[in-house]
C-alpha cells in the first residue's frame, strides 16, 4: 500500500504564496504599504525568503516603524545579506531608525559605535556612506571634538559627494554635500592640524564654492 502524496497541497501553497508575493510587490509599487505590510509579514516567515524580507524592512522603515524594523536587522540575517536590496534596507533602517535618533545626551563613543557597525555593512550608495558619516561629524562639531571630525572626515572622499546645491524650503540654493566636507576639513585642520596647510584648503575651497562665505573666514 503506497503512502498518500502531499502533492496537491504543495502546489496549492506554491500558488498562494506566489499571488500573495505577487500582491504584495503590486502594493509595494503602488506606494500602498498598509496593504503590503501585512503580505510581506506573512511572506517573511518563511526564513529562506531574502526578497521577502527586505520588503518587509522596506514597509516598516517607510511607515517609521523602528522598533519593529530594528529588531529583525540587528543582527541583519547573514543568510539575506547577499540580496543587495535586503543589505540596502537594513543600512537605511539603521541610519534613520538608529542612528538619525540619537542626540545630544547621547555619548559621543556610542554614536561612533552605532555608525561603524553600520559601515561594516559596506554601503555601496555614496548618499548612505555619507549619511553615515556626517551624523558622526555633526555630533563630533558640536561637542568641539575636532579630533573625531579629523578622523571621521577621511572615511569619505569629496569626490564621492554630490556638487549640486540643496534646495530650502523657498527654493534658494543652499549647501551642496561636497561643501560642508570641505568646511569640516579645514575645521579640522585648524583646530588639531596643520594651519598652514589648513589657508591653502581654505583657499581651494572658496574658488570650488565661491557662495559659501564661511570660508572666507578661515
Amino acid at each position: 500500500m503506497t503512502e498518500p502524496t502531499n502533492d496537491g497541497s504543495i502546489v496549492a501553497e506554491t500558488s498562494n504564496r506566489f499571488e500573495m508575493s505577487k500582491r504584495a510587490n503590486e502594493h509595494r509599487k503602488n506606494g500602498e504599504l498598509e496593504k503590503a505590510l501585512p503580505l510581506y509579514r506573512e511572506l517573511a516567515k518563511d526564513d529562506s525568503d531574502s526578497y521577502s524580507a527586505a520588503g518587509l524592512l522596506h514597509c516598516l522603515r517607510k511607515l517609521h516603524l523602528f522598533d519593529e524594523a530594528l529588531a529583525l536587522c540587528i543582527p541583519a540575517n547573514p543568510r539575506h545579506l547577499a540580496l543587495d536590496w535586503y543589505r540596502n534596507e537594513v543600512i537605511w533602517t539603521r541610519i534613520q531608525g538608529e542612528l538619525n535618533r540619537t542626540n545630544e545626551k547621547t555619548p559621543i563613543q556610542e554614536i561612533e559605535s552605532i555608525a561603524q557597525s553600520i559601515l561594516m555593512l559596506e554601503p555601496e550608495e555614496s548618499t548612505a556612506k555619507w549619511a553615515i558619516v556626517r551624523r558622526v561629524l555633526k555630533a563630533a562639531k558640536s561637542r568641539k571634538r575636532w579630533d573625531i571630525v579629523s578622523t571621521w572626515i577621511e572615511r569619505v572622499h569629496p569626490e564621492e559627494l554630490s556638487t549640486v546645491p540643496m534646495k530650502d524650503n523657498t527654493g534658494r540654493d543652499g549647501w551642496c554635500d561636497q561643501a560642508p566636507w570641505h568646511y569640516l576639513k579645514i575645521r579640522s585642520m585648524i583646530e588639531v592640524g596643520d594651519k598652514t596647510k589648513a589657508v591653502s584648503f581654505a583657499q581651494n575651497a572658496t574658488n570650488l564654492f565661491p557662495k559659501q562665505q564661511k570660508f572666507s573666514d578661515v
